[in-house]
Protein backbone atom coordinates (compact mmCIF):
# COMPACT_ATOMS: atom_id res chain seq x y z
CA UNK A 1 0.00 0.00 0.00
CA UNK A 2 1.36 3.38 -0.86
CA UNK A 3 1.98 6.11 1.74
CA UNK A 4 -0.90 8.04 0.24
CA UNK A 5 -3.75 5.18 0.47
CA UNK A 6 -2.59 4.29 3.78
CA UNK A 7 -2.75 7.89 4.85
CA UNK A 8 -6.46 7.87 3.31
CA UNK A 9 -7.63 4.72 5.35
CA UNK A 10 -6.03 6.15 8.70
CA UNK A 11 -7.59 9.09 8.23
CA UNK A 12 -11.71 7.79 6.86
CA UNK A 13 -11.06 5.45 9.90
CA UNK A 14 -10.01 8.33 12.31
CA UNK A 15 -12.71 10.19 11.10
CA UNK A 16 -15.97 8.07 11.65
CA UNK A 17 -14.50 6.35 14.82
CA UNK A 18 -14.14 10.33 16.81
CA UNK A 19 -17.18 12.10 15.31
CA UNK A 20 -19.83 12.45 18.09
CA UNK A 21 -22.67 10.49 18.18
CA UNK A 22 -26.00 12.31 18.38
CA UNK A 23 -27.69 11.82 22.08
CA UNK A 24 -30.77 10.27 20.65
CA UNK A 25 -32.14 8.94 17.37
CA UNK A 26 -33.38 12.19 16.13
CA UNK A 27 -30.39 14.44 17.65
CA UNK A 28 -29.86 16.27 14.70
CA UNK A 29 -33.55 17.20 13.53
CA UNK A 30 -33.75 18.25 17.04
CA UNK A 31 -31.19 20.68 16.78
CA UNK A 32 -31.50 21.82 13.23
CA UNK A 33 -35.00 22.80 14.60
CA UNK A 34 -33.68 24.19 17.89
CA UNK A 35 -33.19 28.28 18.90
CA UNK A 36 -30.36 29.36 18.91
CA UNK A 37 -29.25 31.46 22.10
CA UNK A 38 -26.46 34.19 22.56
CA UNK A 39 -26.65 35.36 25.91
CA UNK A 40 -29.54 34.21 27.97
CA UNK A 41 -32.78 31.82 27.90
CA UNK A 42 -35.77 34.01 29.10
CA UNK A 43 -38.59 32.31 31.17
CA UNK A 44 -42.10 33.35 32.10
CA UNK A 45 -45.18 31.54 33.84
CA UNK A 46 -48.54 32.81 31.76
CA UNK A 47 -50.91 34.06 34.62
CA UNK A 48 -53.77 31.72 33.49
CA UNK A 49 -55.26 30.21 36.72
CA UNK A 50 -56.42 27.27 35.80
CA UNK A 51 -53.03 26.24 33.38
CA UNK A 52 -49.98 28.14 33.80
CA UNK A 53 -47.25 26.97 31.44
CA UNK A 54 -43.70 28.55 31.27
CA UNK A 55 -43.37 30.55 27.98
CA UNK A 56 -39.61 31.56 26.53
CA UNK A 57 -37.52 34.19 25.13
CA UNK A 58 -34.02 34.63 24.24
CA UNK A 59 -31.76 37.32 24.08
CA UNK A 60 -33.09 40.74 23.80
CA UNK A 61 -36.24 39.56 21.71
CA UNK A 62 -39.32 40.56 23.97
CA UNK A 63 -41.87 38.37 22.65
CA UNK A 64 -42.79 35.40 24.41
CA UNK A 65 -43.93 31.87 23.22
CA UNK A 66 -44.96 28.83 25.09
CA UNK A 67 -41.90 26.51 26.00
CA UNK A 68 -43.82 22.98 25.13
CA UNK A 69 -42.20 20.12 26.22
CA UNK A 70 -38.18 19.18 26.03
CA UNK A 71 -37.71 22.21 23.43
CA UNK A 72 -33.79 22.35 22.56
CA UNK A 73 -31.09 25.42 22.37
CA UNK A 74 -28.40 25.53 20.74
CA UNK A 75 -25.42 28.47 22.42
CA UNK A 76 -21.82 28.43 21.36
CA UNK A 77 -20.68 29.58 24.94
CA UNK A 78 -22.14 29.84 28.27
CA UNK A 79 -25.95 31.43 28.56
CA UNK A 80 -27.81 32.49 31.41
CA UNK A 81 -31.18 31.20 32.30
CA UNK A 82 -33.76 34.20 33.58
CA UNK A 83 -37.13 34.64 35.25
CA UNK A 84 -39.53 37.41 34.59
CA UNK A 85 -41.22 39.19 37.47
CA UNK A 86 -39.83 37.21 40.41
CA UNK A 87 -40.77 37.62 43.87
CA UNK A 88 -38.72 36.16 46.18
CA UNK A 89 -41.51 36.42 49.12
CA UNK A 90 -44.39 34.71 47.23
CA UNK A 91 -42.06 31.94 44.73
CA UNK A 92 -39.56 29.85 44.72
CA UNK A 93 -37.67 28.38 41.48
CA UNK A 94 -35.72 25.20 41.39
CA UNK A 95 -33.57 24.46 38.58
CA UNK A 96 -31.84 21.24 37.71
CA UNK A 97 -29.04 20.69 34.77
CA UNK A 98 -28.35 17.38 33.69
CA UNK A 99 -30.34 15.60 36.14
CA UNK A 100 -28.29 16.59 39.44
CA UNK A 101 -29.46 19.25 41.78
CA UNK A 102 -26.50 22.39 42.17
CA UNK A 103 -27.94 23.60 45.36
CA UNK A 104 -25.77 26.20 45.40
CA UNK A 105 -26.40 28.30 42.14
CA UNK A 106 -29.54 26.30 40.99
CA UNK A 107 -32.16 27.44 43.61
CA UNK A 108 -32.95 30.23 44.46
CA UNK A 109 -35.92 32.34 45.82
CA UNK A 110 -36.77 29.39 48.27
CA UNK A 111 -38.35 31.11 51.08
CA UNK A 112 -38.14 30.43 55.22
CA UNK A 113 -39.63 26.75 55.45
CA UNK A 114 -41.12 27.66 58.63
CA UNK A 115 -41.11 30.84 59.98
CA UNK A 116 -42.18 29.75 63.65
CA UNK A 117 -42.40 26.25 65.74
CA UNK A 118 -43.68 28.17 69.00
CA UNK A 119 -46.79 29.63 70.74
CA UNK A 120 -47.12 33.22 70.40
CA UNK A 121 -49.94 33.39 73.02
CA UNK A 122 -50.48 37.13 73.98
CA UNK A 123 -51.72 37.80 77.70
CA UNK A 124 -54.04 40.81 78.28
CA UNK A 125 -52.76 44.21 80.24
CA UNK A 126 -52.07 43.93 83.81
CA UNK A 127 -52.88 47.04 85.99
CA UNK A 128 -50.35 48.57 88.07
CA UNK A 129 -52.31 50.03 90.64
CA UNK A 130 -52.61 47.50 94.10
CA UNK A 131 -54.86 47.58 96.21
CA UNK A 132 -56.15 49.74 99.11
CA UNK A 133 -54.86 47.30 101.54
CA UNK A 134 -51.56 46.95 99.90
CA UNK A 135 -50.99 50.84 99.75
CA UNK A 136 -51.69 51.22 103.42
CA UNK A 137 -48.97 48.32 104.21
CA UNK A 138 -46.03 50.08 102.10
CA UNK A 139 -43.52 51.87 104.94
CA UNK A 140 -43.07 55.71 104.65
CA UNK A 141 -41.32 56.41 101.69
CA UNK A 142 -40.76 52.82 100.40
CA UNK A 143 -41.87 53.17 95.96
CA UNK A 144 -41.08 49.24 95.80
CA UNK A 145 -44.33 48.14 95.31
CA UNK A 146 -45.27 50.91 92.96
CA UNK A 147 -42.20 50.38 91.29
CA UNK A 148 -42.79 46.61 90.86
CA UNK A 149 -46.55 47.25 89.61
CA UNK A 150 -44.87 49.70 86.77
CA UNK A 151 -42.46 47.02 85.64
CA UNK A 152 -45.55 44.84 85.22
CA UNK A 153 -47.20 47.08 83.64
CA UNK A 154 -44.43 47.74 81.32
CA UNK A 155 -44.11 44.22 80.52
CA UNK A 156 -47.43 43.47 80.19
CA UNK A 157 -47.61 45.93 77.77
CA UNK A 158 -44.30 44.50 76.00
CA UNK A 159 -45.52 41.18 75.43
CA UNK A 160 -49.28 42.37 74.08
CA UNK A 161 -48.02 45.05 71.48
CA UNK A 162 -50.48 44.08 68.44
CA UNK A 163 -46.92 43.98 65.89
CA UNK A 164 -46.72 40.89 67.55
CA UNK A 165 -50.12 39.45 66.62
CA UNK A 166 -50.88 36.96 63.50
CA UNK A 167 -53.36 39.57 61.66
CA UNK A 168 -50.24 42.29 61.40
CA UNK A 169 -47.43 40.23 60.80
CA UNK A 170 -49.57 38.02 57.83
CA UNK A 171 -50.65 41.87 56.67
CA UNK A 172 -47.23 43.24 56.64
CA UNK A 173 -45.70 39.93 54.91
CA UNK A 174 -48.18 40.63 52.12
CA UNK A 175 -47.34 44.16 51.83
CA UNK A 176 -43.84 43.42 51.42
CA UNK A 177 -45.14 40.79 48.62
CA UNK A 178 -47.37 43.41 46.71
CA UNK A 179 -44.97 46.19 46.98
CA UNK A 180 -42.06 43.99 45.32
CA UNK A 181 -45.21 43.01 42.96
CA UNK A 182 -46.36 46.63 42.35
CA UNK A 183 -43.16 48.20 41.45
CA UNK A 184 -41.55 45.83 38.95
CA UNK A 185 -44.46 46.49 36.89
CA UNK A 186 -44.14 49.99 37.08
CA UNK A 187 -40.48 50.45 37.13
CA UNK A 188 -39.37 47.39 35.18
CA UNK A 189 -36.40 46.87 37.66
CA UNK A 190 -35.52 43.98 39.67
CA UNK A 191 -33.15 45.70 41.65
CA UNK A 192 -35.60 48.87 42.27
CA UNK A 193 -38.61 46.78 42.91
CA UNK A 194 -36.51 44.96 45.74
CA UNK A 195 -35.42 47.99 47.24
CA UNK A 196 -38.87 49.19 47.73
CA UNK A 197 -39.66 46.08 48.94
CA UNK A 198 -36.91 46.30 51.89
CA UNK A 199 -38.01 49.95 52.07
CA UNK A 200 -41.09 48.75 53.46
CA UNK A 201 -39.75 45.83 55.39
CA UNK A 202 -37.21 47.92 56.98
CA UNK A 203 -39.80 50.33 58.46
CA UNK A 204 -41.90 47.61 59.98
CA UNK A 205 -38.49 45.52 61.53
CA UNK A 206 -36.39 48.93 62.23
CA UNK A 207 -32.68 48.76 63.25
CA UNK A 208 -31.23 45.79 64.48
CA UNK A 209 -29.98 48.10 67.67
CA UNK A 210 -33.75 48.36 68.58
CA UNK A 211 -32.84 52.29 68.63
CA UNK A 212 -36.25 53.29 66.61
CA UNK A 213 -39.21 53.09 68.69
CA UNK A 214 -42.89 51.59 67.83
CA UNK A 215 -40.64 49.44 65.57
CA UNK A 216 -40.09 45.37 66.36
CA UNK A 217 -36.46 45.83 67.13
CA UNK A 218 -37.68 48.39 68.89
CA UNK A 219 -40.04 46.91 70.99
CA UNK A 220 -37.76 43.35 71.46
CA UNK A 221 -35.35 45.93 73.05
CA UNK A 222 -37.77 47.46 75.82
CA UNK A 223 -38.87 43.99 76.21
CA UNK A 224 -35.28 42.62 77.05
CA UNK A 225 -34.22 45.74 78.63
CA UNK A 226 -37.08 45.94 81.15
CA UNK A 227 -36.86 41.78 81.98
CA UNK A 228 -33.27 42.87 82.93
CA UNK A 229 -34.41 45.25 85.40
CA UNK A 230 -36.35 42.47 86.48
CA UNK A 231 -33.45 40.13 86.62
CA UNK A 232 -31.58 42.88 88.78
CA UNK A 233 -34.48 43.81 91.33
CA UNK A 234 -35.00 40.20 92.18
CA UNK A 235 -31.80 40.21 93.87
CA UNK A 236 -32.41 43.33 95.96
CA UNK A 237 -33.74 43.37 99.15
CA UNK A 238 -36.46 45.09 98.97
CA UNK A 239 -38.19 47.62 101.34
CA UNK A 240 -41.44 46.12 100.88
CA UNK A 241 -42.41 42.28 101.13
CA UNK A 242 -44.72 42.76 98.58
CA UNK A 243 -42.91 44.04 96.22
CA UNK A 244 -40.31 41.19 96.77
CA UNK A 245 -43.67 38.89 95.74
CA UNK A 246 -44.37 40.99 92.94
CA UNK A 247 -40.72 40.85 91.20
CA UNK A 248 -40.63 36.97 92.23
CA UNK A 249 -43.89 36.76 90.32
CA UNK A 250 -43.03 37.93 87.32
CA UNK A 251 -39.80 36.13 87.25
CA UNK A 252 -41.90 33.04 87.33
CA UNK A 253 -44.57 34.38 84.88
CA UNK A 254 -44.36 34.22 81.01
CA UNK A 255 -42.22 37.06 80.12
CA UNK A 256 -39.09 34.85 79.48
CA UNK A 257 -40.49 32.78 77.34
CA UNK A 258 -42.24 35.61 75.44
CA UNK A 259 -39.31 37.17 74.69
CA UNK A 260 -37.87 33.81 73.29
CA UNK A 261 -40.89 33.83 71.16
CA UNK A 262 -40.58 36.94 69.99
CA UNK A 263 -36.78 36.67 69.09
CA UNK A 264 -37.69 33.95 66.85
CA UNK A 265 -40.44 35.85 65.24
CA UNK A 266 -38.10 39.06 64.53
CA UNK A 267 -35.35 37.00 63.53
CA UNK A 268 -37.83 34.79 60.94
CA UNK A 269 -38.73 38.23 59.69
CA UNK A 270 -34.85 39.40 59.73
CA UNK A 271 -34.37 36.51 57.22
CA UNK A 272 -36.90 37.33 54.92
CA UNK A 273 -35.50 40.77 54.79
CA UNK A 274 -31.81 39.38 53.64
CA UNK A 275 -33.72 37.45 51.06
CA UNK A 276 -35.03 40.48 49.59
CA UNK A 277 -31.45 42.03 49.85
CA UNK A 278 -29.59 39.60 48.65
CA UNK A 279 -31.77 40.41 45.30
CA UNK A 280 -31.68 44.23 44.97
CA UNK A 281 -28.30 44.64 43.26
CA UNK A 282 -28.50 45.59 39.46
CA UNK A 283 -26.13 42.43 38.81
CA UNK A 284 -28.45 39.72 39.68
CA UNK A 285 -31.00 41.06 36.90
CA UNK A 286 -31.18 40.47 33.07
CA UNK A 287 -30.18 44.14 32.09
CA UNK A 288 -31.35 45.27 35.53
CA UNK A 289 -34.55 44.38 33.87
CA UNK A 290 -38.12 42.47 35.25
CA UNK A 291 -36.14 39.40 35.07
CA UNK A 292 -33.59 37.68 37.54
CA UNK A 293 -31.03 35.49 36.38
CA UNK A 294 -31.68 32.04 38.09
CA UNK A 295 -28.73 30.19 36.87
CA UNK A 296 -25.31 30.96 35.36
CA UNK A 297 -23.16 29.82 32.82
CA UNK A 298 -25.40 27.16 31.35
CA UNK A 299 -22.23 25.93 28.73
CA UNK A 300 -22.80 22.82 26.77
CA UNK A 301 -19.58 21.24 25.41
CA UNK A 302 -18.71 19.15 22.53
CA UNK A 303 -19.63 16.00 24.55
CA UNK A 304 -22.22 16.48 26.31
CA UNK A 305 -25.49 18.54 26.60
CA UNK A 306 -27.02 20.45 29.37
CA UNK A 307 -30.43 18.75 30.08
CA UNK A 308 -32.74 21.45 32.26
CA UNK A 309 -35.76 21.29 34.30
CA UNK A 310 -37.06 24.06 35.92
CA UNK A 311 -39.99 24.13 38.35
CA UNK A 312 -41.85 27.21 40.00
CA UNK A 313 -43.63 26.96 43.17
CA UNK A 314 -45.97 29.43 45.38
CA UNK A 315 -44.99 30.13 48.25
CA UNK A 316 -47.18 31.64 51.22
CA UNK A 317 -45.78 31.98 54.95
CA UNK A 318 -48.79 33.15 57.49
CA UNK A 319 -49.22 32.55 60.94
CA UNK A 320 -52.55 31.65 62.07
CA UNK A 321 -55.24 33.55 63.66
CA UNK A 322 -55.40 31.83 66.81
CA UNK A 323 -54.22 32.63 70.43
CA UNK A 324 -51.87 29.39 70.09
CA UNK A 325 -50.54 30.01 66.01
CA UNK A 326 -47.80 28.18 64.88
CA UNK A 327 -46.48 29.95 61.57
CA UNK A 328 -46.05 27.71 58.58
CA UNK A 329 -45.34 27.84 55.14
CA UNK A 330 -47.23 25.95 52.50
CA UNK A 331 -45.83 25.30 48.84
CA UNK A 332 -47.97 24.24 45.91
CA UNK A 333 -46.46 23.49 42.71
CA UNK A 334 -47.15 26.07 39.78
CA UNK A 335 -45.48 25.05 36.68
CA UNK A 336 -42.58 22.99 35.10
CA UNK A 337 -40.97 22.53 32.01
CA UNK A 338 -37.76 20.80 30.39
CA UNK A 339 -35.42 22.02 27.91
CA UNK A 340 -32.11 20.50 26.57
CA UNK A 341 -29.11 23.05 25.60
CA UNK A 342 -26.27 21.77 22.96
CA UNK A 343 -23.51 23.04 21.34
CA UNK A 344 -24.05 25.07 18.35
CA UNK A 345 -22.20 23.77 15.43
CA UNK A 346 -22.09 25.40 12.07
CA UNK A 347 -21.79 21.48 10.30
CA UNK A 348 -23.65 19.60 12.62
CA UNK A 349 -22.37 15.78 12.71
CA UNK A 350 -24.28 12.43 12.54
CA UNK A 351 -23.32 8.88 12.52
CA UNK A 352 -25.11 7.51 9.15
CA UNK A 353 -25.79 3.94 7.85
CA UNK A 354 -26.97 3.14 4.11
CA UNK A 355 -27.37 1.73 1.18
CA UNK A 356 -24.25 2.69 -1.40
CA UNK A 357 -24.33 2.40 -5.27
CA UNK A 358 -21.36 2.94 -6.97
CA UNK A 359 -20.00 2.22 -10.64
CA UNK A 360 -16.32 1.04 -9.12
CA UNK A 361 -14.60 -1.47 -10.99
CA UNK A 362 -11.69 -3.19 -8.91
CA UNK A 363 -9.28 -5.55 -10.65
CA UNK A 364 -9.12 -9.52 -9.25
CA UNK A 365 -6.31 -12.23 -9.63
CA UNK A 366 -6.34 -15.33 -8.96
CA UNK A 367 -4.50 -18.87 -9.85
CA UNK A 368 -4.28 -20.53 -12.92
CA UNK A 369 -2.07 -23.18 -15.42
CA UNK A 370 -0.37 -22.23 -17.91
CA UNK A 371 0.31 -24.72 -21.49
CA UNK A 372 3.00 -26.60 -18.75
CA UNK A 373 0.68 -27.02 -16.24
CA UNK A 374 2.44 -24.69 -13.83
CA UNK A 375 0.66 -22.65 -11.53
CA UNK A 376 0.19 -18.91 -12.21
CA UNK A 377 -1.24 -15.52 -11.64
CA UNK A 378 -4.17 -15.27 -13.68
CA UNK A 379 -6.08 -11.83 -13.39
CA UNK A 380 -10.31 -12.41 -13.16
CA UNK A 381 -13.09 -10.50 -14.71
CA UNK A 382 -13.23 -6.80 -12.35
CA UNK A 383 -15.20 -7.37 -9.24
CA UNK A 384 -18.26 -5.05 -10.77
CA UNK A 385 -19.78 -4.89 -7.09
CA UNK A 386 -21.85 -1.97 -6.85
CA UNK A 387 -23.95 -2.11 -3.68
CA UNK A 388 -21.86 -1.59 -0.35
CA UNK A 389 -22.91 -0.96 3.37
CA UNK A 390 -21.99 2.15 4.10
CA UNK A 391 -20.52 3.56 7.59
CA UNK A 392 -21.07 7.60 6.73
CA UNK A 393 -20.10 11.04 8.80
CA UNK A 394 -22.76 13.47 7.56
CA UNK A 395 -22.25 17.46 8.09
CA UNK A 396 -25.32 18.68 7.89
CA UNK A 397 -26.10 22.82 7.51
CA UNK A 398 -26.64 24.14 11.34
CA UNK A 399 -27.04 26.94 10.26
CA UNK A 400 -29.95 26.76 7.40
CA UNK A 401 -31.99 26.27 9.81
CA UNK A 402 -35.21 23.66 9.64
CA UNK A 403 -35.84 23.54 6.43
CA UNK A 404 -38.06 20.69 4.43
CA UNK A 405 -34.47 19.74 2.55
CA UNK A 406 -31.18 20.43 4.51
CA UNK A 407 -27.91 20.49 2.61
CA UNK A 408 -25.04 18.40 3.91
CA UNK A 409 -21.71 17.30 2.98
CA UNK A 410 -20.25 14.22 4.32
CA UNK A 411 -17.40 11.29 4.45
CA UNK A 412 -17.64 7.72 4.74
CA UNK A 413 -15.85 4.07 4.23
CA UNK A 414 -17.91 0.90 2.94
CA UNK A 415 -17.64 -1.21 5.75
CA UNK A 416 -17.25 -4.48 3.61
CA UNK A 417 -14.19 -6.43 4.15
CA UNK A 418 -13.91 -7.41 0.05
CA UNK A 419 -14.59 -4.00 -1.01
CA UNK A 420 -13.27 -1.02 0.98
CA UNK A 421 -13.63 2.20 -0.06
CA UNK A 422 -13.47 6.01 1.07
CA UNK A 423 -16.61 8.08 0.43
CA UNK A 424 -16.38 11.90 -0.75
CA UNK A 425 -19.38 13.80 -1.40
CA UNK A 426 -22.42 15.92 -0.42
CA UNK A 427 -26.75 15.61 -0.05
CA UNK A 428 -29.73 16.26 0.94
CA UNK A 429 -31.47 15.65 3.93
CA UNK A 430 -35.48 15.36 4.02
CA UNK A 431 -36.46 16.43 7.92
CA UNK A 432 -39.41 14.63 9.90
CA UNK A 433 -41.08 12.36 7.50
CA UNK A 434 -43.47 10.01 8.73
CA UNK A 435 -41.47 7.74 10.89
CA UNK A 436 -37.46 8.90 10.48
CA UNK A 437 -35.28 11.25 8.67
CA UNK A 438 -34.16 10.18 5.31
CA UNK A 439 -31.25 11.65 3.21
CA UNK A 440 -29.82 10.89 -0.51
CA UNK A 441 -26.67 11.48 -1.59
CA UNK A 442 -23.73 11.03 -4.00
CA UNK A 443 -20.07 11.69 -4.90
CA UNK A 444 -16.65 10.48 -5.64
CA UNK A 445 -15.32 7.18 -4.69
CA UNK A 446 -11.98 5.91 -3.88
CA UNK A 447 -12.25 2.37 -4.20
CA UNK A 448 -9.50 -0.13 -2.83
CA UNK A 449 -8.29 -3.35 -3.86
CA UNK A 450 -5.92 -5.65 -3.65
CA UNK A 451 -3.53 -5.63 -6.68
CA UNK A 452 0.01 -7.26 -7.74
CA UNK A 453 3.04 -6.04 -5.93
CA UNK A 454 5.49 -3.93 -8.33
CA UNK A 455 7.54 -6.94 -10.07
CA UNK A 456 4.86 -9.04 -10.18
CA UNK A 457 2.67 -9.26 -13.15
CA UNK A 458 -0.28 -11.58 -14.60
CA UNK A 459 1.27 -14.97 -16.21
CA UNK A 460 3.73 -15.64 -13.67
CA UNK A 461 4.53 -18.74 -12.02
CA UNK A 462 3.72 -19.01 -8.57
CA UNK A 463 3.63 -22.14 -5.62
CA UNK A 464 0.06 -21.75 -5.03
CA UNK A 465 -2.64 -19.31 -3.88
CA UNK A 466 -0.49 -18.33 -0.59
CA UNK A 467 2.58 -17.21 -2.96
CA UNK A 468 -0.36 -15.07 -4.67
CA UNK A 469 -1.44 -13.80 -1.34
CA UNK A 470 2.46 -12.86 -0.69
CA UNK A 471 2.36 -10.51 -3.98
CA UNK A 472 -0.80 -8.90 -3.51
CA UNK A 473 -1.42 -5.53 -1.53
CA UNK A 474 -4.31 -3.03 -0.84
CA UNK A 475 -4.24 0.24 -2.88
CA UNK A 476 -6.29 2.74 -4.37
CA UNK A 477 -7.73 1.40 -7.99
CA UNK A 478 -6.43 3.89 -10.90
CA UNK A 479 -7.63 5.31 -13.96
CA UNK A 480 -11.24 5.28 -12.76
CA UNK A 481 -12.92 8.18 -11.37
CA UNK A 482 -16.39 6.36 -9.94
CA UNK A 483 -19.11 8.02 -8.22
CA UNK A 484 -21.96 6.93 -5.88
CA UNK A 485 -25.41 7.39 -4.71
CA UNK A 486 -26.58 6.35 -1.42
CA UNK A 487 -29.49 6.54 0.67
CA UNK A 488 -30.26 6.87 4.25
CA UNK A 489 -32.99 6.77 6.48
CA UNK A 490 -34.51 6.75 9.90
CA UNK A 491 -30.76 8.30 11.65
Amino acid sequence: MTLRSRTLVVCAAALCAGAPVPAAADGVGAQLKATKVSSAIRLQVTDDPKNPVFQFAWDERKAFNDLGADRVFVASGPINLTLRYFNPIRQAVTITVNDADDPSNATLGKLVESLLATSTVLGAKLSKDGSALERAALPSGCTALADALSLLEDLSGDVSNNKWSPATINREIGEWSATIDREMVRTKSGSAAMQAGLDRINKFLGKDDGSEADTMAGLLKALRDHIKTLDEQVQKDQCSEEARHEYMRLRLSIVYERQETFTKIYNALVVIRNLVDSYAKPARWFDDGPELIIKTSIEPTNSTLKNVVVSIATVKTTMAPLQSAVPATTRDDLAKASFSVRLYRAWVPEIGVGLTFSNTERPKFGTGKNDKGETIIKQSDPDKSNIDPTLMVNFVCGFCGATGLTPMFQVGTSTSKTTPAIFLGGGIRFIATAKGDFGISGGLVVPFAKQLKAGAKPGDVIDGTADLDNKLEWRTVSGQHPFYLMLQYKF
